[in-house]
């Protein structure tokens, strides 16, 4: 049969769907892979169900099992790079769109998919950009998300496409989070021995490759935290914390890197209220370090209750945070405050917040609890720096002072 020499009538072009269905049959798995992509040449613009279904119904079986060995093995075995190639252009074809994304066929394709990504090549046979297309279209099904995740597909693509990530990163740190936001209810798909595996694999590359490989870290513990799931995760804390710091001094002054900041103080207060994981802030710097991750997700979030024109209101873990920075100010006799000049900013912006806000908003607005620990941070601080009282912090502290004392509860804890 002479090949159809026109896929524009589909589905009713049944020469071509006979076409495609007969020569799928073939014992030779090289004319199977001329057929597949005959058919995928054809029908790579249309974006029909019934196109992307027969396809994989009638997938080449053989074709199937030569992927399915080849992506355990690597660039050594003859026709390794060439079926990996043809591999990644059926990859891409099944999930140009979203069609099949939830189909068991298409999904055993993005487990073939995390193998071969595992491998890398002596020169690249996947291109990154039609990859990455087809991967996000992948997760728009929730439960593609736990295979990328078990399978610590975004390391691996990462290792793999390392030399082209500069011309794609910012695409694939947006993907990176999408993949890692799985839904909570998908989260008995994930499997602990893996994220142990992945977690510890990143943590292995922590001082060889830069920032990145500790964003990614970040991003995988802060799910893992979303999930509840941090005393089911095996990892180095005390190196968790030297990566937490290392990191938080190079993004603390980049306005794009403040969700990452705000990730961090999420992580940390999971860690510090986890049942198994022990950290003891049992020193300064851990003291000082935690108190700076803290104090800087806090003077953004009061900014944006100022200008939002809102009342305080903390949450109880915001309220551990508070009290860890608060602690903080029992150090500054002895601080070199020429060295930590910069801590001393973000505490003063948290000190002015409060006093923009206190001016704006009534105190009665504001929890008990809440304004009692305001009220602590303002008079640390203004111990801790010797600030010299201005008639607007002065009728505040007064102000606040006056309600603790009118309060049962307040006053008890203050005498």
């Amino acid at each position: 049969m002479s090949q159809p020499s026109s896929f524009e009538n589909y589905p009713w072009n049944l020469e071509f769907v006979n076409y495609y269905i007969k020569n799928a049959k073939s014992n030779d798995v090289n004319a199977q892979m001329e057929i597949v992509q005959y058919f995928m040449s054809h029908a790579v613009n249309h974006c029909n169900d019934e196109i992307d279904n027969l396809f994989l119904t009638n997938f080449p079986n053989e074709l199937y099992e030569r992927f399915r060995q080849m992506s355990t093995l690597d660039a050594r075995y003859e026709g390794y790079l060439y079926t990996k190639a043809v591999f990644s252009e059926v990859f891409v074809f099944i999930f140009r769109n979203r069609n099949v994304i939830w189909v068991d066929k298409a999904i055993s394709f993005i487990e073939l998919f995390i193998n071969f990504l595992k491998t890398r090549d002596q020169y690249i046979v996947m291109n990154p950009r039609t990859i990455f297309s087809a991967m996000d279209n992948c997760i728009m099904e929730e439960k593609n998300k736990s295979l990328f995740i078990n399978g610590n597909v975004m390391y691996h693509f990462y290792n793999y496409f390392f030399d082209q990530m500069e011309h794609i990163k910012n695409s694939f740190w947006d993907l990176f989070s999408n993949v890692y936001d799985i839904d909570t209810n998908y989260a008995g798909l994930l499997f602990n021995t893996k994220l142990n595996e992945s977690i510890n694999i990143i943590m292995a590359y922590l001082h060889s490759s830069g920032l990145d490989m500790a964003r990614m870290l970040i991003c995988v513990l802060k799910m893992i935290i979303k999930l509840r799931m941090i005393d089911q995760i095996e990892f180095d804390v005390n190196s968790f914390f030297d990566t937490s710091v290392s990191f938080f001094l190079h993004i603390r002054s980049d306005p794009y890197m403040y969700h990452l900041n705000k990730d961090l103080s999420k992580i940390w207060t999971g860690i510090l209220n986890g049942t198994r994981k022990i950290f003891e802030i049992d020193n300064d710097h851990k003291l000082i370090s935690l108190s700076a991750i803290f104090a800087n997700d806090l003077a953004i979030e009061l900014g944006r209750v100022y200008n939002s024109e809102n009342s305080i209101e903390f949450s109880k873990n915001q309220l551990q945070r508070l009290y860890i920075i608060i602690l903080t100010f029992t150090l500054y006799p002895i601080l070199n405050n020429t060295e930590y000049q910069w801590l001393s900013y973000l505490l003063y912006e948290i000190f002015s917040s409060f006093l923009l806000c206190l001016k704006r908003n009534p105190i009665l607005t504001i929890s008990n609890n809440d304004i009692f620990h305001i009220y602590v941070y303002l008079l640390k601080y203004c111990l801790a720096f010797g600030c010299r009282y201005t008639s607007d912090i002065d009728i505040i502290i007064c102000n606040i002072s006056n309600n603790i004392r009118t309060n049962p509860l307040l006053s008890k804890i203050l005498l």
